[in-house]
């Protein structure tokens, strides 16, 4: 059996402050970036994208708990 606990942290932008979230898992839903001209994806590349930074902009916004910001 395949699990594991993933670790989630939002930043704010305005305060800095940031918030943790564990969630337990059983799967991972790995997307596929466009990949370079002739190149494979491997399974450390589709995880290593899974877990990259992502900016929250437009309906993924995040209004921060301490300052109020999105």
């Amino acid at each position: 059996m395949f699990g594991g606990v993933l670790l989630t942290r939002v930043q704010c932008t305005v305060c800095r402050s940031s918030s943790l979230s564990r969630d337990v898992f059983r799967d991972l839903q790995l997307a596929f970036p466009e990949k370079p001209e002739g190149r494979e994806h491997s399974v450390q590349s589709l995880l290593e994208y899974y877990c990259s930074k992502e900016s929250l902009s437009g309906d993924n916004k995040y209004q921060c708990h301490d300052c109020g910001g999105l």
